[in-house]
């Protein structure tokens, strides 16, 4: 039987460069920004070396009250949350990363009043333009239009749409997923749905208007729902090197909002 209620996948993963720091990061935005809506918390575990890490790590969750959920760590973060689909039967899904933050309070509120918006098929705190075109004619050309997967909702029928069959043997598997020809995004567009961004003012962007949200790597990203280590990243970089970051992620649309014509 189907749930109402969106579920929150945090995925916990004990590989990662400073996990713990990150674990904690994440509990301690959880905690101080209620998400505004009733949901069920998932914290989907992979990674760990060892019994007594795994152990220690769920205690750093406990206070939460979620439900833990183990799988394997061959598939990336994408391939543990489809495993994740197997036992829970949530029809509206959001995914978090390892990496992120909560930013803003009734931040889950936000992505569901705008994915239960008519004509809206998945929505992000994130997006870019970026192409990774140079790794293969998989990916589109810029400007790339799609939303990052640190902190994403959509429908369960939509993900498994997109996941069910895909080959994530490779990390070059799970960035085609991101911002490749088979990626949520492009999913979406083709049964002529949108992908929005959510800011912090509980705004849903479309992609005309993704370079005027003040989120990633735009500004001071002032409206970002959920922060993760890229966007992190770019607020400790020089003034140079910011505006190099935009202009990967953005080109001249930066200045141009409003113009952004998305592929089919």
């Amino acid at each position: 039987m189907s749930s109402a209620k969106p579920a929150v996948l945090y995925l916990a993963r004990g590989a990662d460069s400073n996990a713990e720091a990150k674990f904690a990061a994440f509990v301690r935005s959880y905690s101080n920004f209620p998400a505004g809506v009733e949901h069920d918390l998932f914290i989907v575990m992979k990674g760990f070396a060892s019994t007594s890490m795994l152990h220690s790590t769920k205690d750093v969750f406990k206070g939460l009250a979620p439900v833990f959920i183990e799988v394997d760590d061959n598939s990336f973060d994408i391939g543990a949350y489809r495993d994740t689909l197997k036992t829970i039967p949530h029809e509206r899904l959001c995914f978090l990363n390892t990496n992120s933050e909560i930013c803003s309070a009734s931040w889950l509120l936000k992505l569901c009043v705008n994915l239960d918006r008519d004509n809206v098929g998945v929505v992000s705190a994130s997006g870019s333009f970026e192409s990774l075109s140079m790794m293969g004619r998989r990916f589109p050309a810029f400007p790339n239009v799609h939303i990052r997967s640190n902190a994403f909702l959509m429908h369960r029928n939509h993900f498994l749409a997109v996941v069910s069959k895909a080959k994530l043997s490779a990390k070059l598997d799970a960035w085609l997923l991101e911002s490749g020809d088979s990626s949520f995004t492009r999913y979406v567009f083709s049964l002529g749905l949108d992908a929005l961004i959510v800011g912090r003012n509980g705004r849903g962007y479309s992609s005309a208007w993704w370079t005027a949200s003040d989120t990633f790597r735009q500004g001071e990203q002032s409206n970002l729902l959920v922060s993760d280590n890229v966007t992190r990243s770019f607020d400790d970089m020089t003034w140079s090197d910011k505006a190099d970051a935009c202009r990967s992620a953005w080109g001249d649309y930066i200045n141009n909002p409003g113009n952004i014509v998305v592929a089919g």
